[in-house]
């Protein structure tokens, strides 16, 4: 059974608003948000956004700050023009459901794979009817399209070969000075090689899920686990709300999703 996720939708910059909210807006279903929330996991309905939805968190952080300054004594009253979002995929649905979880983890980047654009019509096909869809790893390989001795349709192997990018960032930074290299980026290398060393990415299966996008090349997948339900989300980039885009992912997990909750975000 597909619930997904109201819109959490981050619309364009518009000016000073009326509510003391300039610049970057939240929008949660039709009801306008500007709040920064926890310190540096942000919530919503029991979903918790890491500093990996980077959007989300710059987004109601901008918001946050301009109702602390408020609107200038000076100003003038504007008219405010509030853009409403296109309607609603039908892969996306009320996030009211999905029940307050303290157990909300977000997976990390390298167990999501969005689908290519040459395989994509087939794997939305396969979920017409259903939110999720059990793969092994030949299966795996044809949807991503992965070249001939690309190891990366399992977790195990995914799971390395973000660790060997890592490292080689690292390596580069501290020698040669190229690319950067921060806190962020050590503590993800430790808990990959920490998790890669446990055994535990042989127990996780692929599974082809539902995805939307709104600007698929200016954003990218985020995906929270909650007990036996998943969050997908999509935050992406752009000056206006285009229509959704079914973009299914491939996410490695222990089990088959009870519940597939879909959302987007978009900041300007």
């Amino acid at each position: 059974m597909t619930v997904a996720l109201r819109h959490l939708n981050i619309l364009r910059r518009v000016g000073q608003r009326d509510d003391g909210c300039s610049g970057l807006r939240v929008f949660v279903g039709s009801e306008p948000r500007c709040e920064l929330i926890a310190h540096k996991r942000y919530r919503m309905k029991g979903i918790r956004f890491s500093a990996g939805s980077l959007l989300i968190v710059l987004a109601t952080a901008a918001c946050q700050q301009s109702r602390l300054v408020g609107p200038s004594p000076n100003s003038t009253p504007q008219a405010v023009h509030q853009e409403s979002p296109p309607q609603r995929d039908s892969w996306e649905s009320d996030p009211t459901q999905l029940a307050t979880n303290p157990s909300c983890v977000e997976l990390d980047r390298s167990l999501v794979a969005p689908v290519p654009a040459v395989t994509r019509a087939d794997a939305v096909a396969k979920l017409d009817k259903v939110s999720a869809v059990a793969l092994n790893e030949n299966e795996t390989a044809a949807i991503l399209d992965l070249k001939s001795g690309v190891n990366e349709a399992s977790a195990r192997g995914r799971i390395k070969s973000a660790i060997a990018k890592l490292e080689e960032q690292k390596r580069l930074e501290l020698e040669q000075r190229i690319g950067s290299w921060g806190p962020l980026d050590e503590e993800r290398l430790a808990k990959l090689q920490n998790f890669g060393s446990s055994g535990l990415p042989a127990k996780l299966m692929p599974y082809l899920v539902r995805g939307i996008a709104k600007n698929e090349f200016t954003g990218g997948f985020y995906v929270t686990k909650c007990g036996y339900d998943i969050f997908v989300g999509q935050g992406s980039l752009g000056h206006s709300v285009p229509p959704s885009i079914r973009l299914p992912v491939i996410v490695f997990l222990d089990h088959l999703p009870t519940n597939v909750y879909v959302g987007w975000a978009m900041a300007e």
